[in-house]
């Protein structure tokens, strides 16, 4: 037979979650699922490859390789 406790705990500043009922019985495993009423996660801090993913720079051309070549005429010139 399988028991439902429900109960409302708060995270401490360490993140731990305390849970004490006197319906637990000494010694038994049991298994805890946690719910939050909101989503206060937060998500994964994005790599500094994934911010620059969407950055544009005004001014720079379109397709660097033309460019290095014509730069390196110059520089023969």
């Amino acid at each position: 037979m399988t028991t439902t406790l429900y109960q409302r705990v708060f995270v401490t500043e360490d993140h731990w979650v305390h849970v004490r009922n006197p319906q637990l019985p000494t010694g038994v495993e049991v298994g805890v699922v946690l719910i939050l009423d909101e989503s206060p996660v937060t998500s994964p801090a994005l790599s500094f490859w994934e911010r620059i993913q969407d950055l544009a720079i005004e001014g720079l051309p379109s397709d660097y390789s033309t460019r290095f070549e014509e730069y390196l005429q110059s520089e023969q010139s």
